[in-house]
Formats: C-alpha cells, sequence, structure tokens
C-alpha cells in the first residue's frame, strides 16, 4: 500500500472514532439526566451516614473502576453536587487511583504471561506491543481523556500491554484535573445538578471536556493505527516472507 493509501485509511479510521464517540454521548444523553439526579440521590444517602458513607463512595467508585457498572464522570458530578469540590474530588481521586491500580495489576499478575507466550510466537504483534509500550505514559493519558473508552476495559488492556506501571500510574496521574473539572460542575450547578434548559446538556464545561475527550480518542486511534500498520510492515518485509 502506498503513503497516500495509509494516511487516507488512518484518517478515516480517526473519523469513525470520532464520529462513532459522538453518536454514542448523543445517544446516552438523553438519559443521562435521570441517572445523574438517581446516582445524587444515593450519594445524599451515603452522606447521611456521615464518615462512613465516604468509604461506602470510594468502594463503589472502586467497583465502578474495575467493572465499568456506571461512567465514573457521572458519579463523581453527583458527588460534586452533594459534597462540594473539595471533598468531592478528594474522594473521588482515591477511588480512581485504587480503582485503576488495581485493574492494572489484576490484568498484569493473572494473564499477562499467557499473553507473553502469545506474543512469542506472533512476531508482528510482539513489535505492536513494544511500540505501545514505548509510547508509556502519553497513551495512557490520552485514552483516559477519552469519554467513549470504558475506564475498566482500558485499565486492563494497559496492564496486559507492556506499558510499565510507572508509566500506566503517571498517565493516569496527569488525567485527574479532568475528574476535578466533573466535580467542579456537578458542584456548582448546585442542590439541583441542573444540567440545563435542554435535556441531556452538560453545560460548557463538561462539554468543552468532552470536545477534548473526543480529540484525545482520535489521536490515540490514529497512534494504534499506525502502529499497527508498522508492524504489518515489518512482518511483511521478513525474510522468507
Amino acid at each position: 500500500m502506498t503513503s497516500g493509501g495509509r494516511t487516507r485509511r488512518r484518517r478515516l479510521w480517526l473519523g469513525l472514532a470520532v464520529a462513532a464517540g459522538a453518536a454514542l454521548l448523543w445517544l446516552g444523553s438523553a438519559h443521562f439526566d435521570a441517572a445523574l439526579t438517581a446516582l445524587r440521590d444515593a450519594i445524599h444517602g451515603f452522606a447521611a451516614l456521615g464518615w462512613p458513607g465516604y468509604v461506602v463512595y470510594v468502594l463503589v467508585l472502586i467497583a465502578t473502576c474495575l467493572s465499568t457498572i456506571v461512567p465514573a464522570s457521572a458519579l463523581v458530578m453527583a458527588a460534586g453536587a452533594v459534597w462540594g469540590l473539595g471533598l468531592a474530588s478528594g474522594l473521588s481521586m482515591i477511588g480512581i487511583l485504587i480503582g485503576a491500580v488495581a485493574a492494572f495489576l489484576m490484568a498484569r499478575g493473572l494473564l499477562r504471561g499467557r499473553l507473553a507466550r502469545v506474543l512469542a510466537r506472533r512476531p508482528a504483534l510482539a513489535r505492536f506491543d513494544r511500540d505501545l509500550g514505548r509510547r508509556g505514559w502519553r497513551i495512557v493519558l490520552l485514552w483516559r481523556f477519552s469519554p467513549v473508552a470504558p475506564f475498566a476495559l482500558t485499565s486492563f488492556a494497559f496492564g496486559l500491554s507492556s506499558v510499565t506501571f510507572r508509566d500506566y500510574l503517571i498517565g493516569t496521574l496527569a488525567s485527574l484535573p479532568a475528574l476535578v473539572l466533573y466535580a467542579w460542575t456537578g458542584a456548582t450547578a448546585g442542590e439541583a445538578v441542573e444540567i440545563g434548559s435542554t435535556g441531556g446538556a452538560l453545560g460548557w464545561a463538561s462539554w468543552g471536556l468532552t470536545v477534548v475527550g473526543l480529540g484525545a480518542t482520535g489521536a490515540a486511534v490514529w497512534i494504534l493505527a499506525r502502529l499497527a500498520g508498522e508492524a504489518r510492515r515489518a512482518e511483511a518485509a521478513r525474510p522468507g516472507e
């Protein structure tokens, strides 16, 4: 395939990724108000417990990071509406980090060895894995900002990859300002968690973050497509192929 053809294909994948993300966000926005209201009511129940409610919230957030029961961003926004920016951000950082580390270590400890045996038989896949690991915290950060990539799945995927724990942790920590912005959005909305005059609208701050997230998604997909293409071409160029 020519260089121009590869470029067109990468642009196609980029466009499809952004379009799919926008479509998922549009479909999910219709039910976001009701979901956020339900989460806010649940966190009001946690708040009524006093400090044990903080522990319950962190545990729920950890479970979310391990299973993607609900979007973690929705939980953080609801917590911001109930507890305010400072407390919601602090508790959410604890839960997100513990959940992210747990998912990574589970995948690394339980399945990475099996994948390594597969990679030994698949040179192209092994090259892709090595190249992905060299991107380190940057690729982690891009996927962390993606509003359409399930948190748990990306955490497990990085645990399976050659990305080091250090790079994984740096990339996850670097994405925490987005979490603070979600808490701020909920906190400034107040007791009613006001989402705007139109159903499903998240407010300018959350939508701004969504736009950035879609850009990060497109960039991450483009990088993965490029790495996959380079691995396939290297495999095709091997002697005897």
